[in-house]
């Protein structure tokens, strides 16, 4: 097969609930150029066993089954050592793409950013794929410094191959928050454009990965704004602070920066 234009890593464990739905909006593109690589950490159920069905059809399926270590960054980077696309993104395997997301998206990045990162807007979907209504993010207008403590470039995305190692691939010592992470990273050294279309659905359920592991996912997001702070040559000024609440089990917490020797809180 040529080389495609976009590589697309889909990470999974455990998925066997919904990767089939996520794989199938993907191979349903009207946009045909493209590798689907899907990188397994570990499956004990029947991931593993779809994950053969699809690639037994369709020739750019790419498969790798790396042993489980709860790394998402771990299992992105391994996916992307086998891309060989001019550009790169990443689907969750519980999540779905309209049918036109990689030619809206091709077509967008192509004629505004070639080099840099585009996202798009997104849509909240529940288990039986009941439309709940657009992103909250959406509405938020993109900047650099915005996105420091808001992760408001969500999903879909699609950034030029260069970019990925540019920035270093997706750090692996965070366990969460790595595309927050990269995403700040690409901030610094790259532009970022905001293509104002529904495109993906992200979809909420019980055994969310970002729900299940929510105190590790406020100290990783924590981490990464903190390494932001100091790349920007902020830190020296700003003091970041995690306000949490506990709503229905579930952490939700804000980040804001406290100017150091003064009061005010600079959102």
């Amino acid at each position: 097969m040529p080389f495609p234009d976009i590589s697309v890593v889909v990470p999974v464990f455990n998925s066997e609930n919904t990767m089939s739905q996520t794989i199938q909006s993907i191979l349903n593109q009207s946009f045909q150029n493209f590798e689907l690589i899907i990188s397994d950490d570990g499956s004990t159920d029947n991931t593993r066993k779809i994950i053969e069905e699809y690639a037994c059809k369709d020739k750019r399926i790419k498969k790798v089954y790396n042993d489980h270590t709860g790394c998402i960054s771990k299992v992105i980077n391994s996916g992307f050592k086998l891309a060989n696309g001019k550009y790169y993104s990443t689907i969750d395997s519980d999540d779905m793409i309209s049918k036109e997301c990689f030619s809206q998206s091709y077509d967008y990045i192509v004629k505004n950013n070639t080099k840099g990162l585009i996202y798009t807007d997104h849509a909240i979907i529940n288990d039986r794929n009941k439309l709940l209504g657009k992103g909250k993010r959406c509405n938020i207008d993109y900047s650099k410094n915005v996105l420091l403590l808001n992760f408001i470039v969500f999903h879909f995305r699609l950034f030029h191959r260069d970019l990925f190692y540019r920035v270093g691939g997706m750090d692996e010592s965070l366990y969460r928050a790595v595309d927050y992470d990269f995403c700040l990273k690409v901030s610094e050294i790259a532009e970022i454009k905001h293509l104002k279309e529904i495109l993906y659905f992200y979809r909420i359920h019980d055994r969310q990965v970002t729900k299940l592991n929510n105190p590790e996912q406020v100290k990783c997001t924590f981490k990464a704004i903190n390494n932001a702070l100091k790349r920007r040559r902020l830190d020296n000024r700003y003091n970041l602070v995690c306000k949490k609440q506990n709503i229905n089990n579930n952490i939700v917490a804000k980040f804001i920066l406290m100017k150091k020797g003064d009061i005010h809180i600079v959102l």
